[in-house]
């Protein structure tokens, strides 16, 4: 299970290696964090640290993993548009959540 946390120093910093390591290797995304993190010098980056960190502890719940038993091939679940379906996703949910989108 991976999760991916982007962090670019200064505005002309090349992200998109991070945001690619997001796209084809994350299998567990963080809703509480941002996609990417910018700071603007590396004296600010205590800063950039800092909001992530606020993100992890107000992570609440546990992983679990949903899986569409019975569908016919080619359908399955998808965790954004343009990715191609897959039988199960591990997500975060949080205590008693019990919604999910289909």
């Amino acid at each position: 299970r991976v999760s991916a946390v982007v962090v670019g120093v200064t505005a002309a910093s090349s992200t998109s290696m991070g945001m690619q390591v997001r796209q084809h290797l994350e299998t567990v995304p963080l809703p509480a964090l941002q996609p990417i993190y910018f700071a603007v010098s590396a004296g600010q980056m205590q800063e950039a640290l800092g909001q992530v960190q606020q993100g992890l502890g107000s992570l609440r719940g546990s992983l679990v993993e949903v899986e569409l038993v019975g569908a016919p091939g080619g359908t399955g679940l998808q965790r954004s548009l343009g990715q191609p379906p897959a039988p199960r996703l591990a997500m975060c949910a949080a205590e008693a959540e019990q919604a999910l989108f289909c």
